[in-house]
Parts: C-alpha cells; structure tokens; sequence
C-alpha cells in the first residue's frame, strides 16, 4: 500500500519524445491501523484491543515481533460474545469464560474449551507506520 511517483519518457521512430508523470496509489481493503495510536502495540507480545472494526467485528491487534502483528476478531466464535483484552496480554470471553493466548489459541488452563478466535490476514511492511487488516 501507499503512493508511488515516476517519469516516464516516451520515445518513437519520427515521433518527439513526450515526459509523462505517473501516480499510482495502491490501496488494501481492510481496516488501517496506525501503530503509534496503540501503545501496547510498541513491545512485543502488546495486544491492542478494539483497534477497528472489519465486517461490522470489532478487531485486536498483537504485535508478535519486531516486525510482525497478527489480528483477531473480537467475537467469540463458540457465544457470539464480545471478547475482552486481559491486562493486555490475552483474551477471555465473558460468557463462559474461555481464555485465549495472544496468539488466539485457546489457554490450556480455559475453563471451557472451545475452538480458537478468528485470525484475520495482516499486511504490514516493516518500518511503515500503518498496518492493514482484512
């Protein structure tokens, strides 16, 4: 994603040659996150709660290395409950209390197993100051 410039020379046999200026700006679907809004997304393993919202889901971003993030729905697949960020480090959902580890994967000590939470695809180039979800 993001605006690209060039000069483009365009030449011909018996024909002048002519400088054209080329903008193409290339955009994700998705929902744009700009990590400087989210200070737990500044060290890694930060998680980001309702950061946006994709598809009418409220969305959690994690920063899972220097330059990596992984994002989740907030809906619990199993309730149809909105998720809660604990202490910025996990998730849990408040109607039956299953817990979820950063990485969305169910906690081994949840008090209800069920399946992990809805990863979404991140699109994020390293030293970008935005990030998209979709």
């Amino acid at each position: 994603a993001g605006t690209y410039t060039a000069t483009l020379t365009v030449t011909g046999a018996g024909v002048t040659a002519r400088t054209l200026s080329v903008t193409l700006t290339v955009a994700i679907d998705g929902l744009a996150v700009t990590i400087a809004d989210w200070p737990a997304l500044a060290n890694v393993g930060g998680v980001a709660g309702s950061v946006g919202s994709l598809n009418f889901n409220p969305i959690a971003v994690v920063r899972t290395g220097a330059n990596s993030f992984a994002a989740f729905s907030l809906i619990c697949a199993h309730a149809g409950f909105y998720v809660q960020v604990i202490n910025g480090q996990s998730f849990r959902c408040p109607n039956h209390g299953s817990t979820f580890n950063a990485n969305g994967t169910l906690a081994a000590n949840s008090p209800i197993q069920t399946g992990s939470l809805q990863s979404m695809r991140v699109t994020y180039t390293p030293g970008d100051p935005v990030l998209y979800v979709s």
